[in-house]
């Protein structure tokens, strides 16, 4: 039987990293889920406008990238990808499921995901397929998310300025 990486363990690298995301880094986020419900599609199921539920506000880790320059023939456009780092727990305790096209705000700057992992295991061990250990090790503690940066008025959250 496997001596680390019980409950016990488990339990103690939980509050920690509670603890560091909520009451030490205080970096907190805004995520706002498509509404797939109220969007108007076409026979395709494609739609034209997107339309986003309530924002989420909840603690995250980010791991940011420097901003590049891109040209191209209409102009100068601003790349820049980030990883946000969420605790699975405070996801299920909200009740938060992202998927591919949602938007994070953060640093007055629209995120679109584009790719979610959810296989961070604690030593390496997930609780639901180890076999050399019974189910009281492993632990599925965090979700990491890849986003882009996108423009305000892509979002359609903000108005922009027309000529009208």
């Amino acid at each position: 039987m496997a001596r680390y990486g019980g409950k016990r363990d488990i339990n103690l690298f939980r509050s920690i990293n509670k603890e560091l995301l909520h009451n030490i880094i205080e970096t907190f986020v805004d995520v706002y889920t498509l509404s797939l419900t109220t969007m108007k599609t076409n026979i395709y199921g494609e739609s034209k406008d997107k339309s986003y539920m309530v924002p989420v506000r909840i603690p995250a880790y980010i791991e940011n990238n420097d901003p590049t320059d891109k040209t191209s023939d209409f102009g100068k456009n601003i790349v820049q990808n980030v990883r946000f780092y969420f605790l699975r727990e405070d996801l299920s305790r909200l009740e938060l499921v992202m998927t591919e096209g949602d938007l994070i705000n953060w640093n007055n700057k629209f995120f679109e995901l584009d790719h979610i992992f959810d296989n961070s295991y604690f030593m390496d061990r997930n609780p639901d397929t180890n076999k050399s250990i019974d189910s009281n090790f492993g632990w599925n503690y965090d979700i990491t998310v890849e986003a882009h940066l996108t423009t305000k008025n892509k979002t359609q959250l903000i108005p922009t300025r027309t000529n009208n």
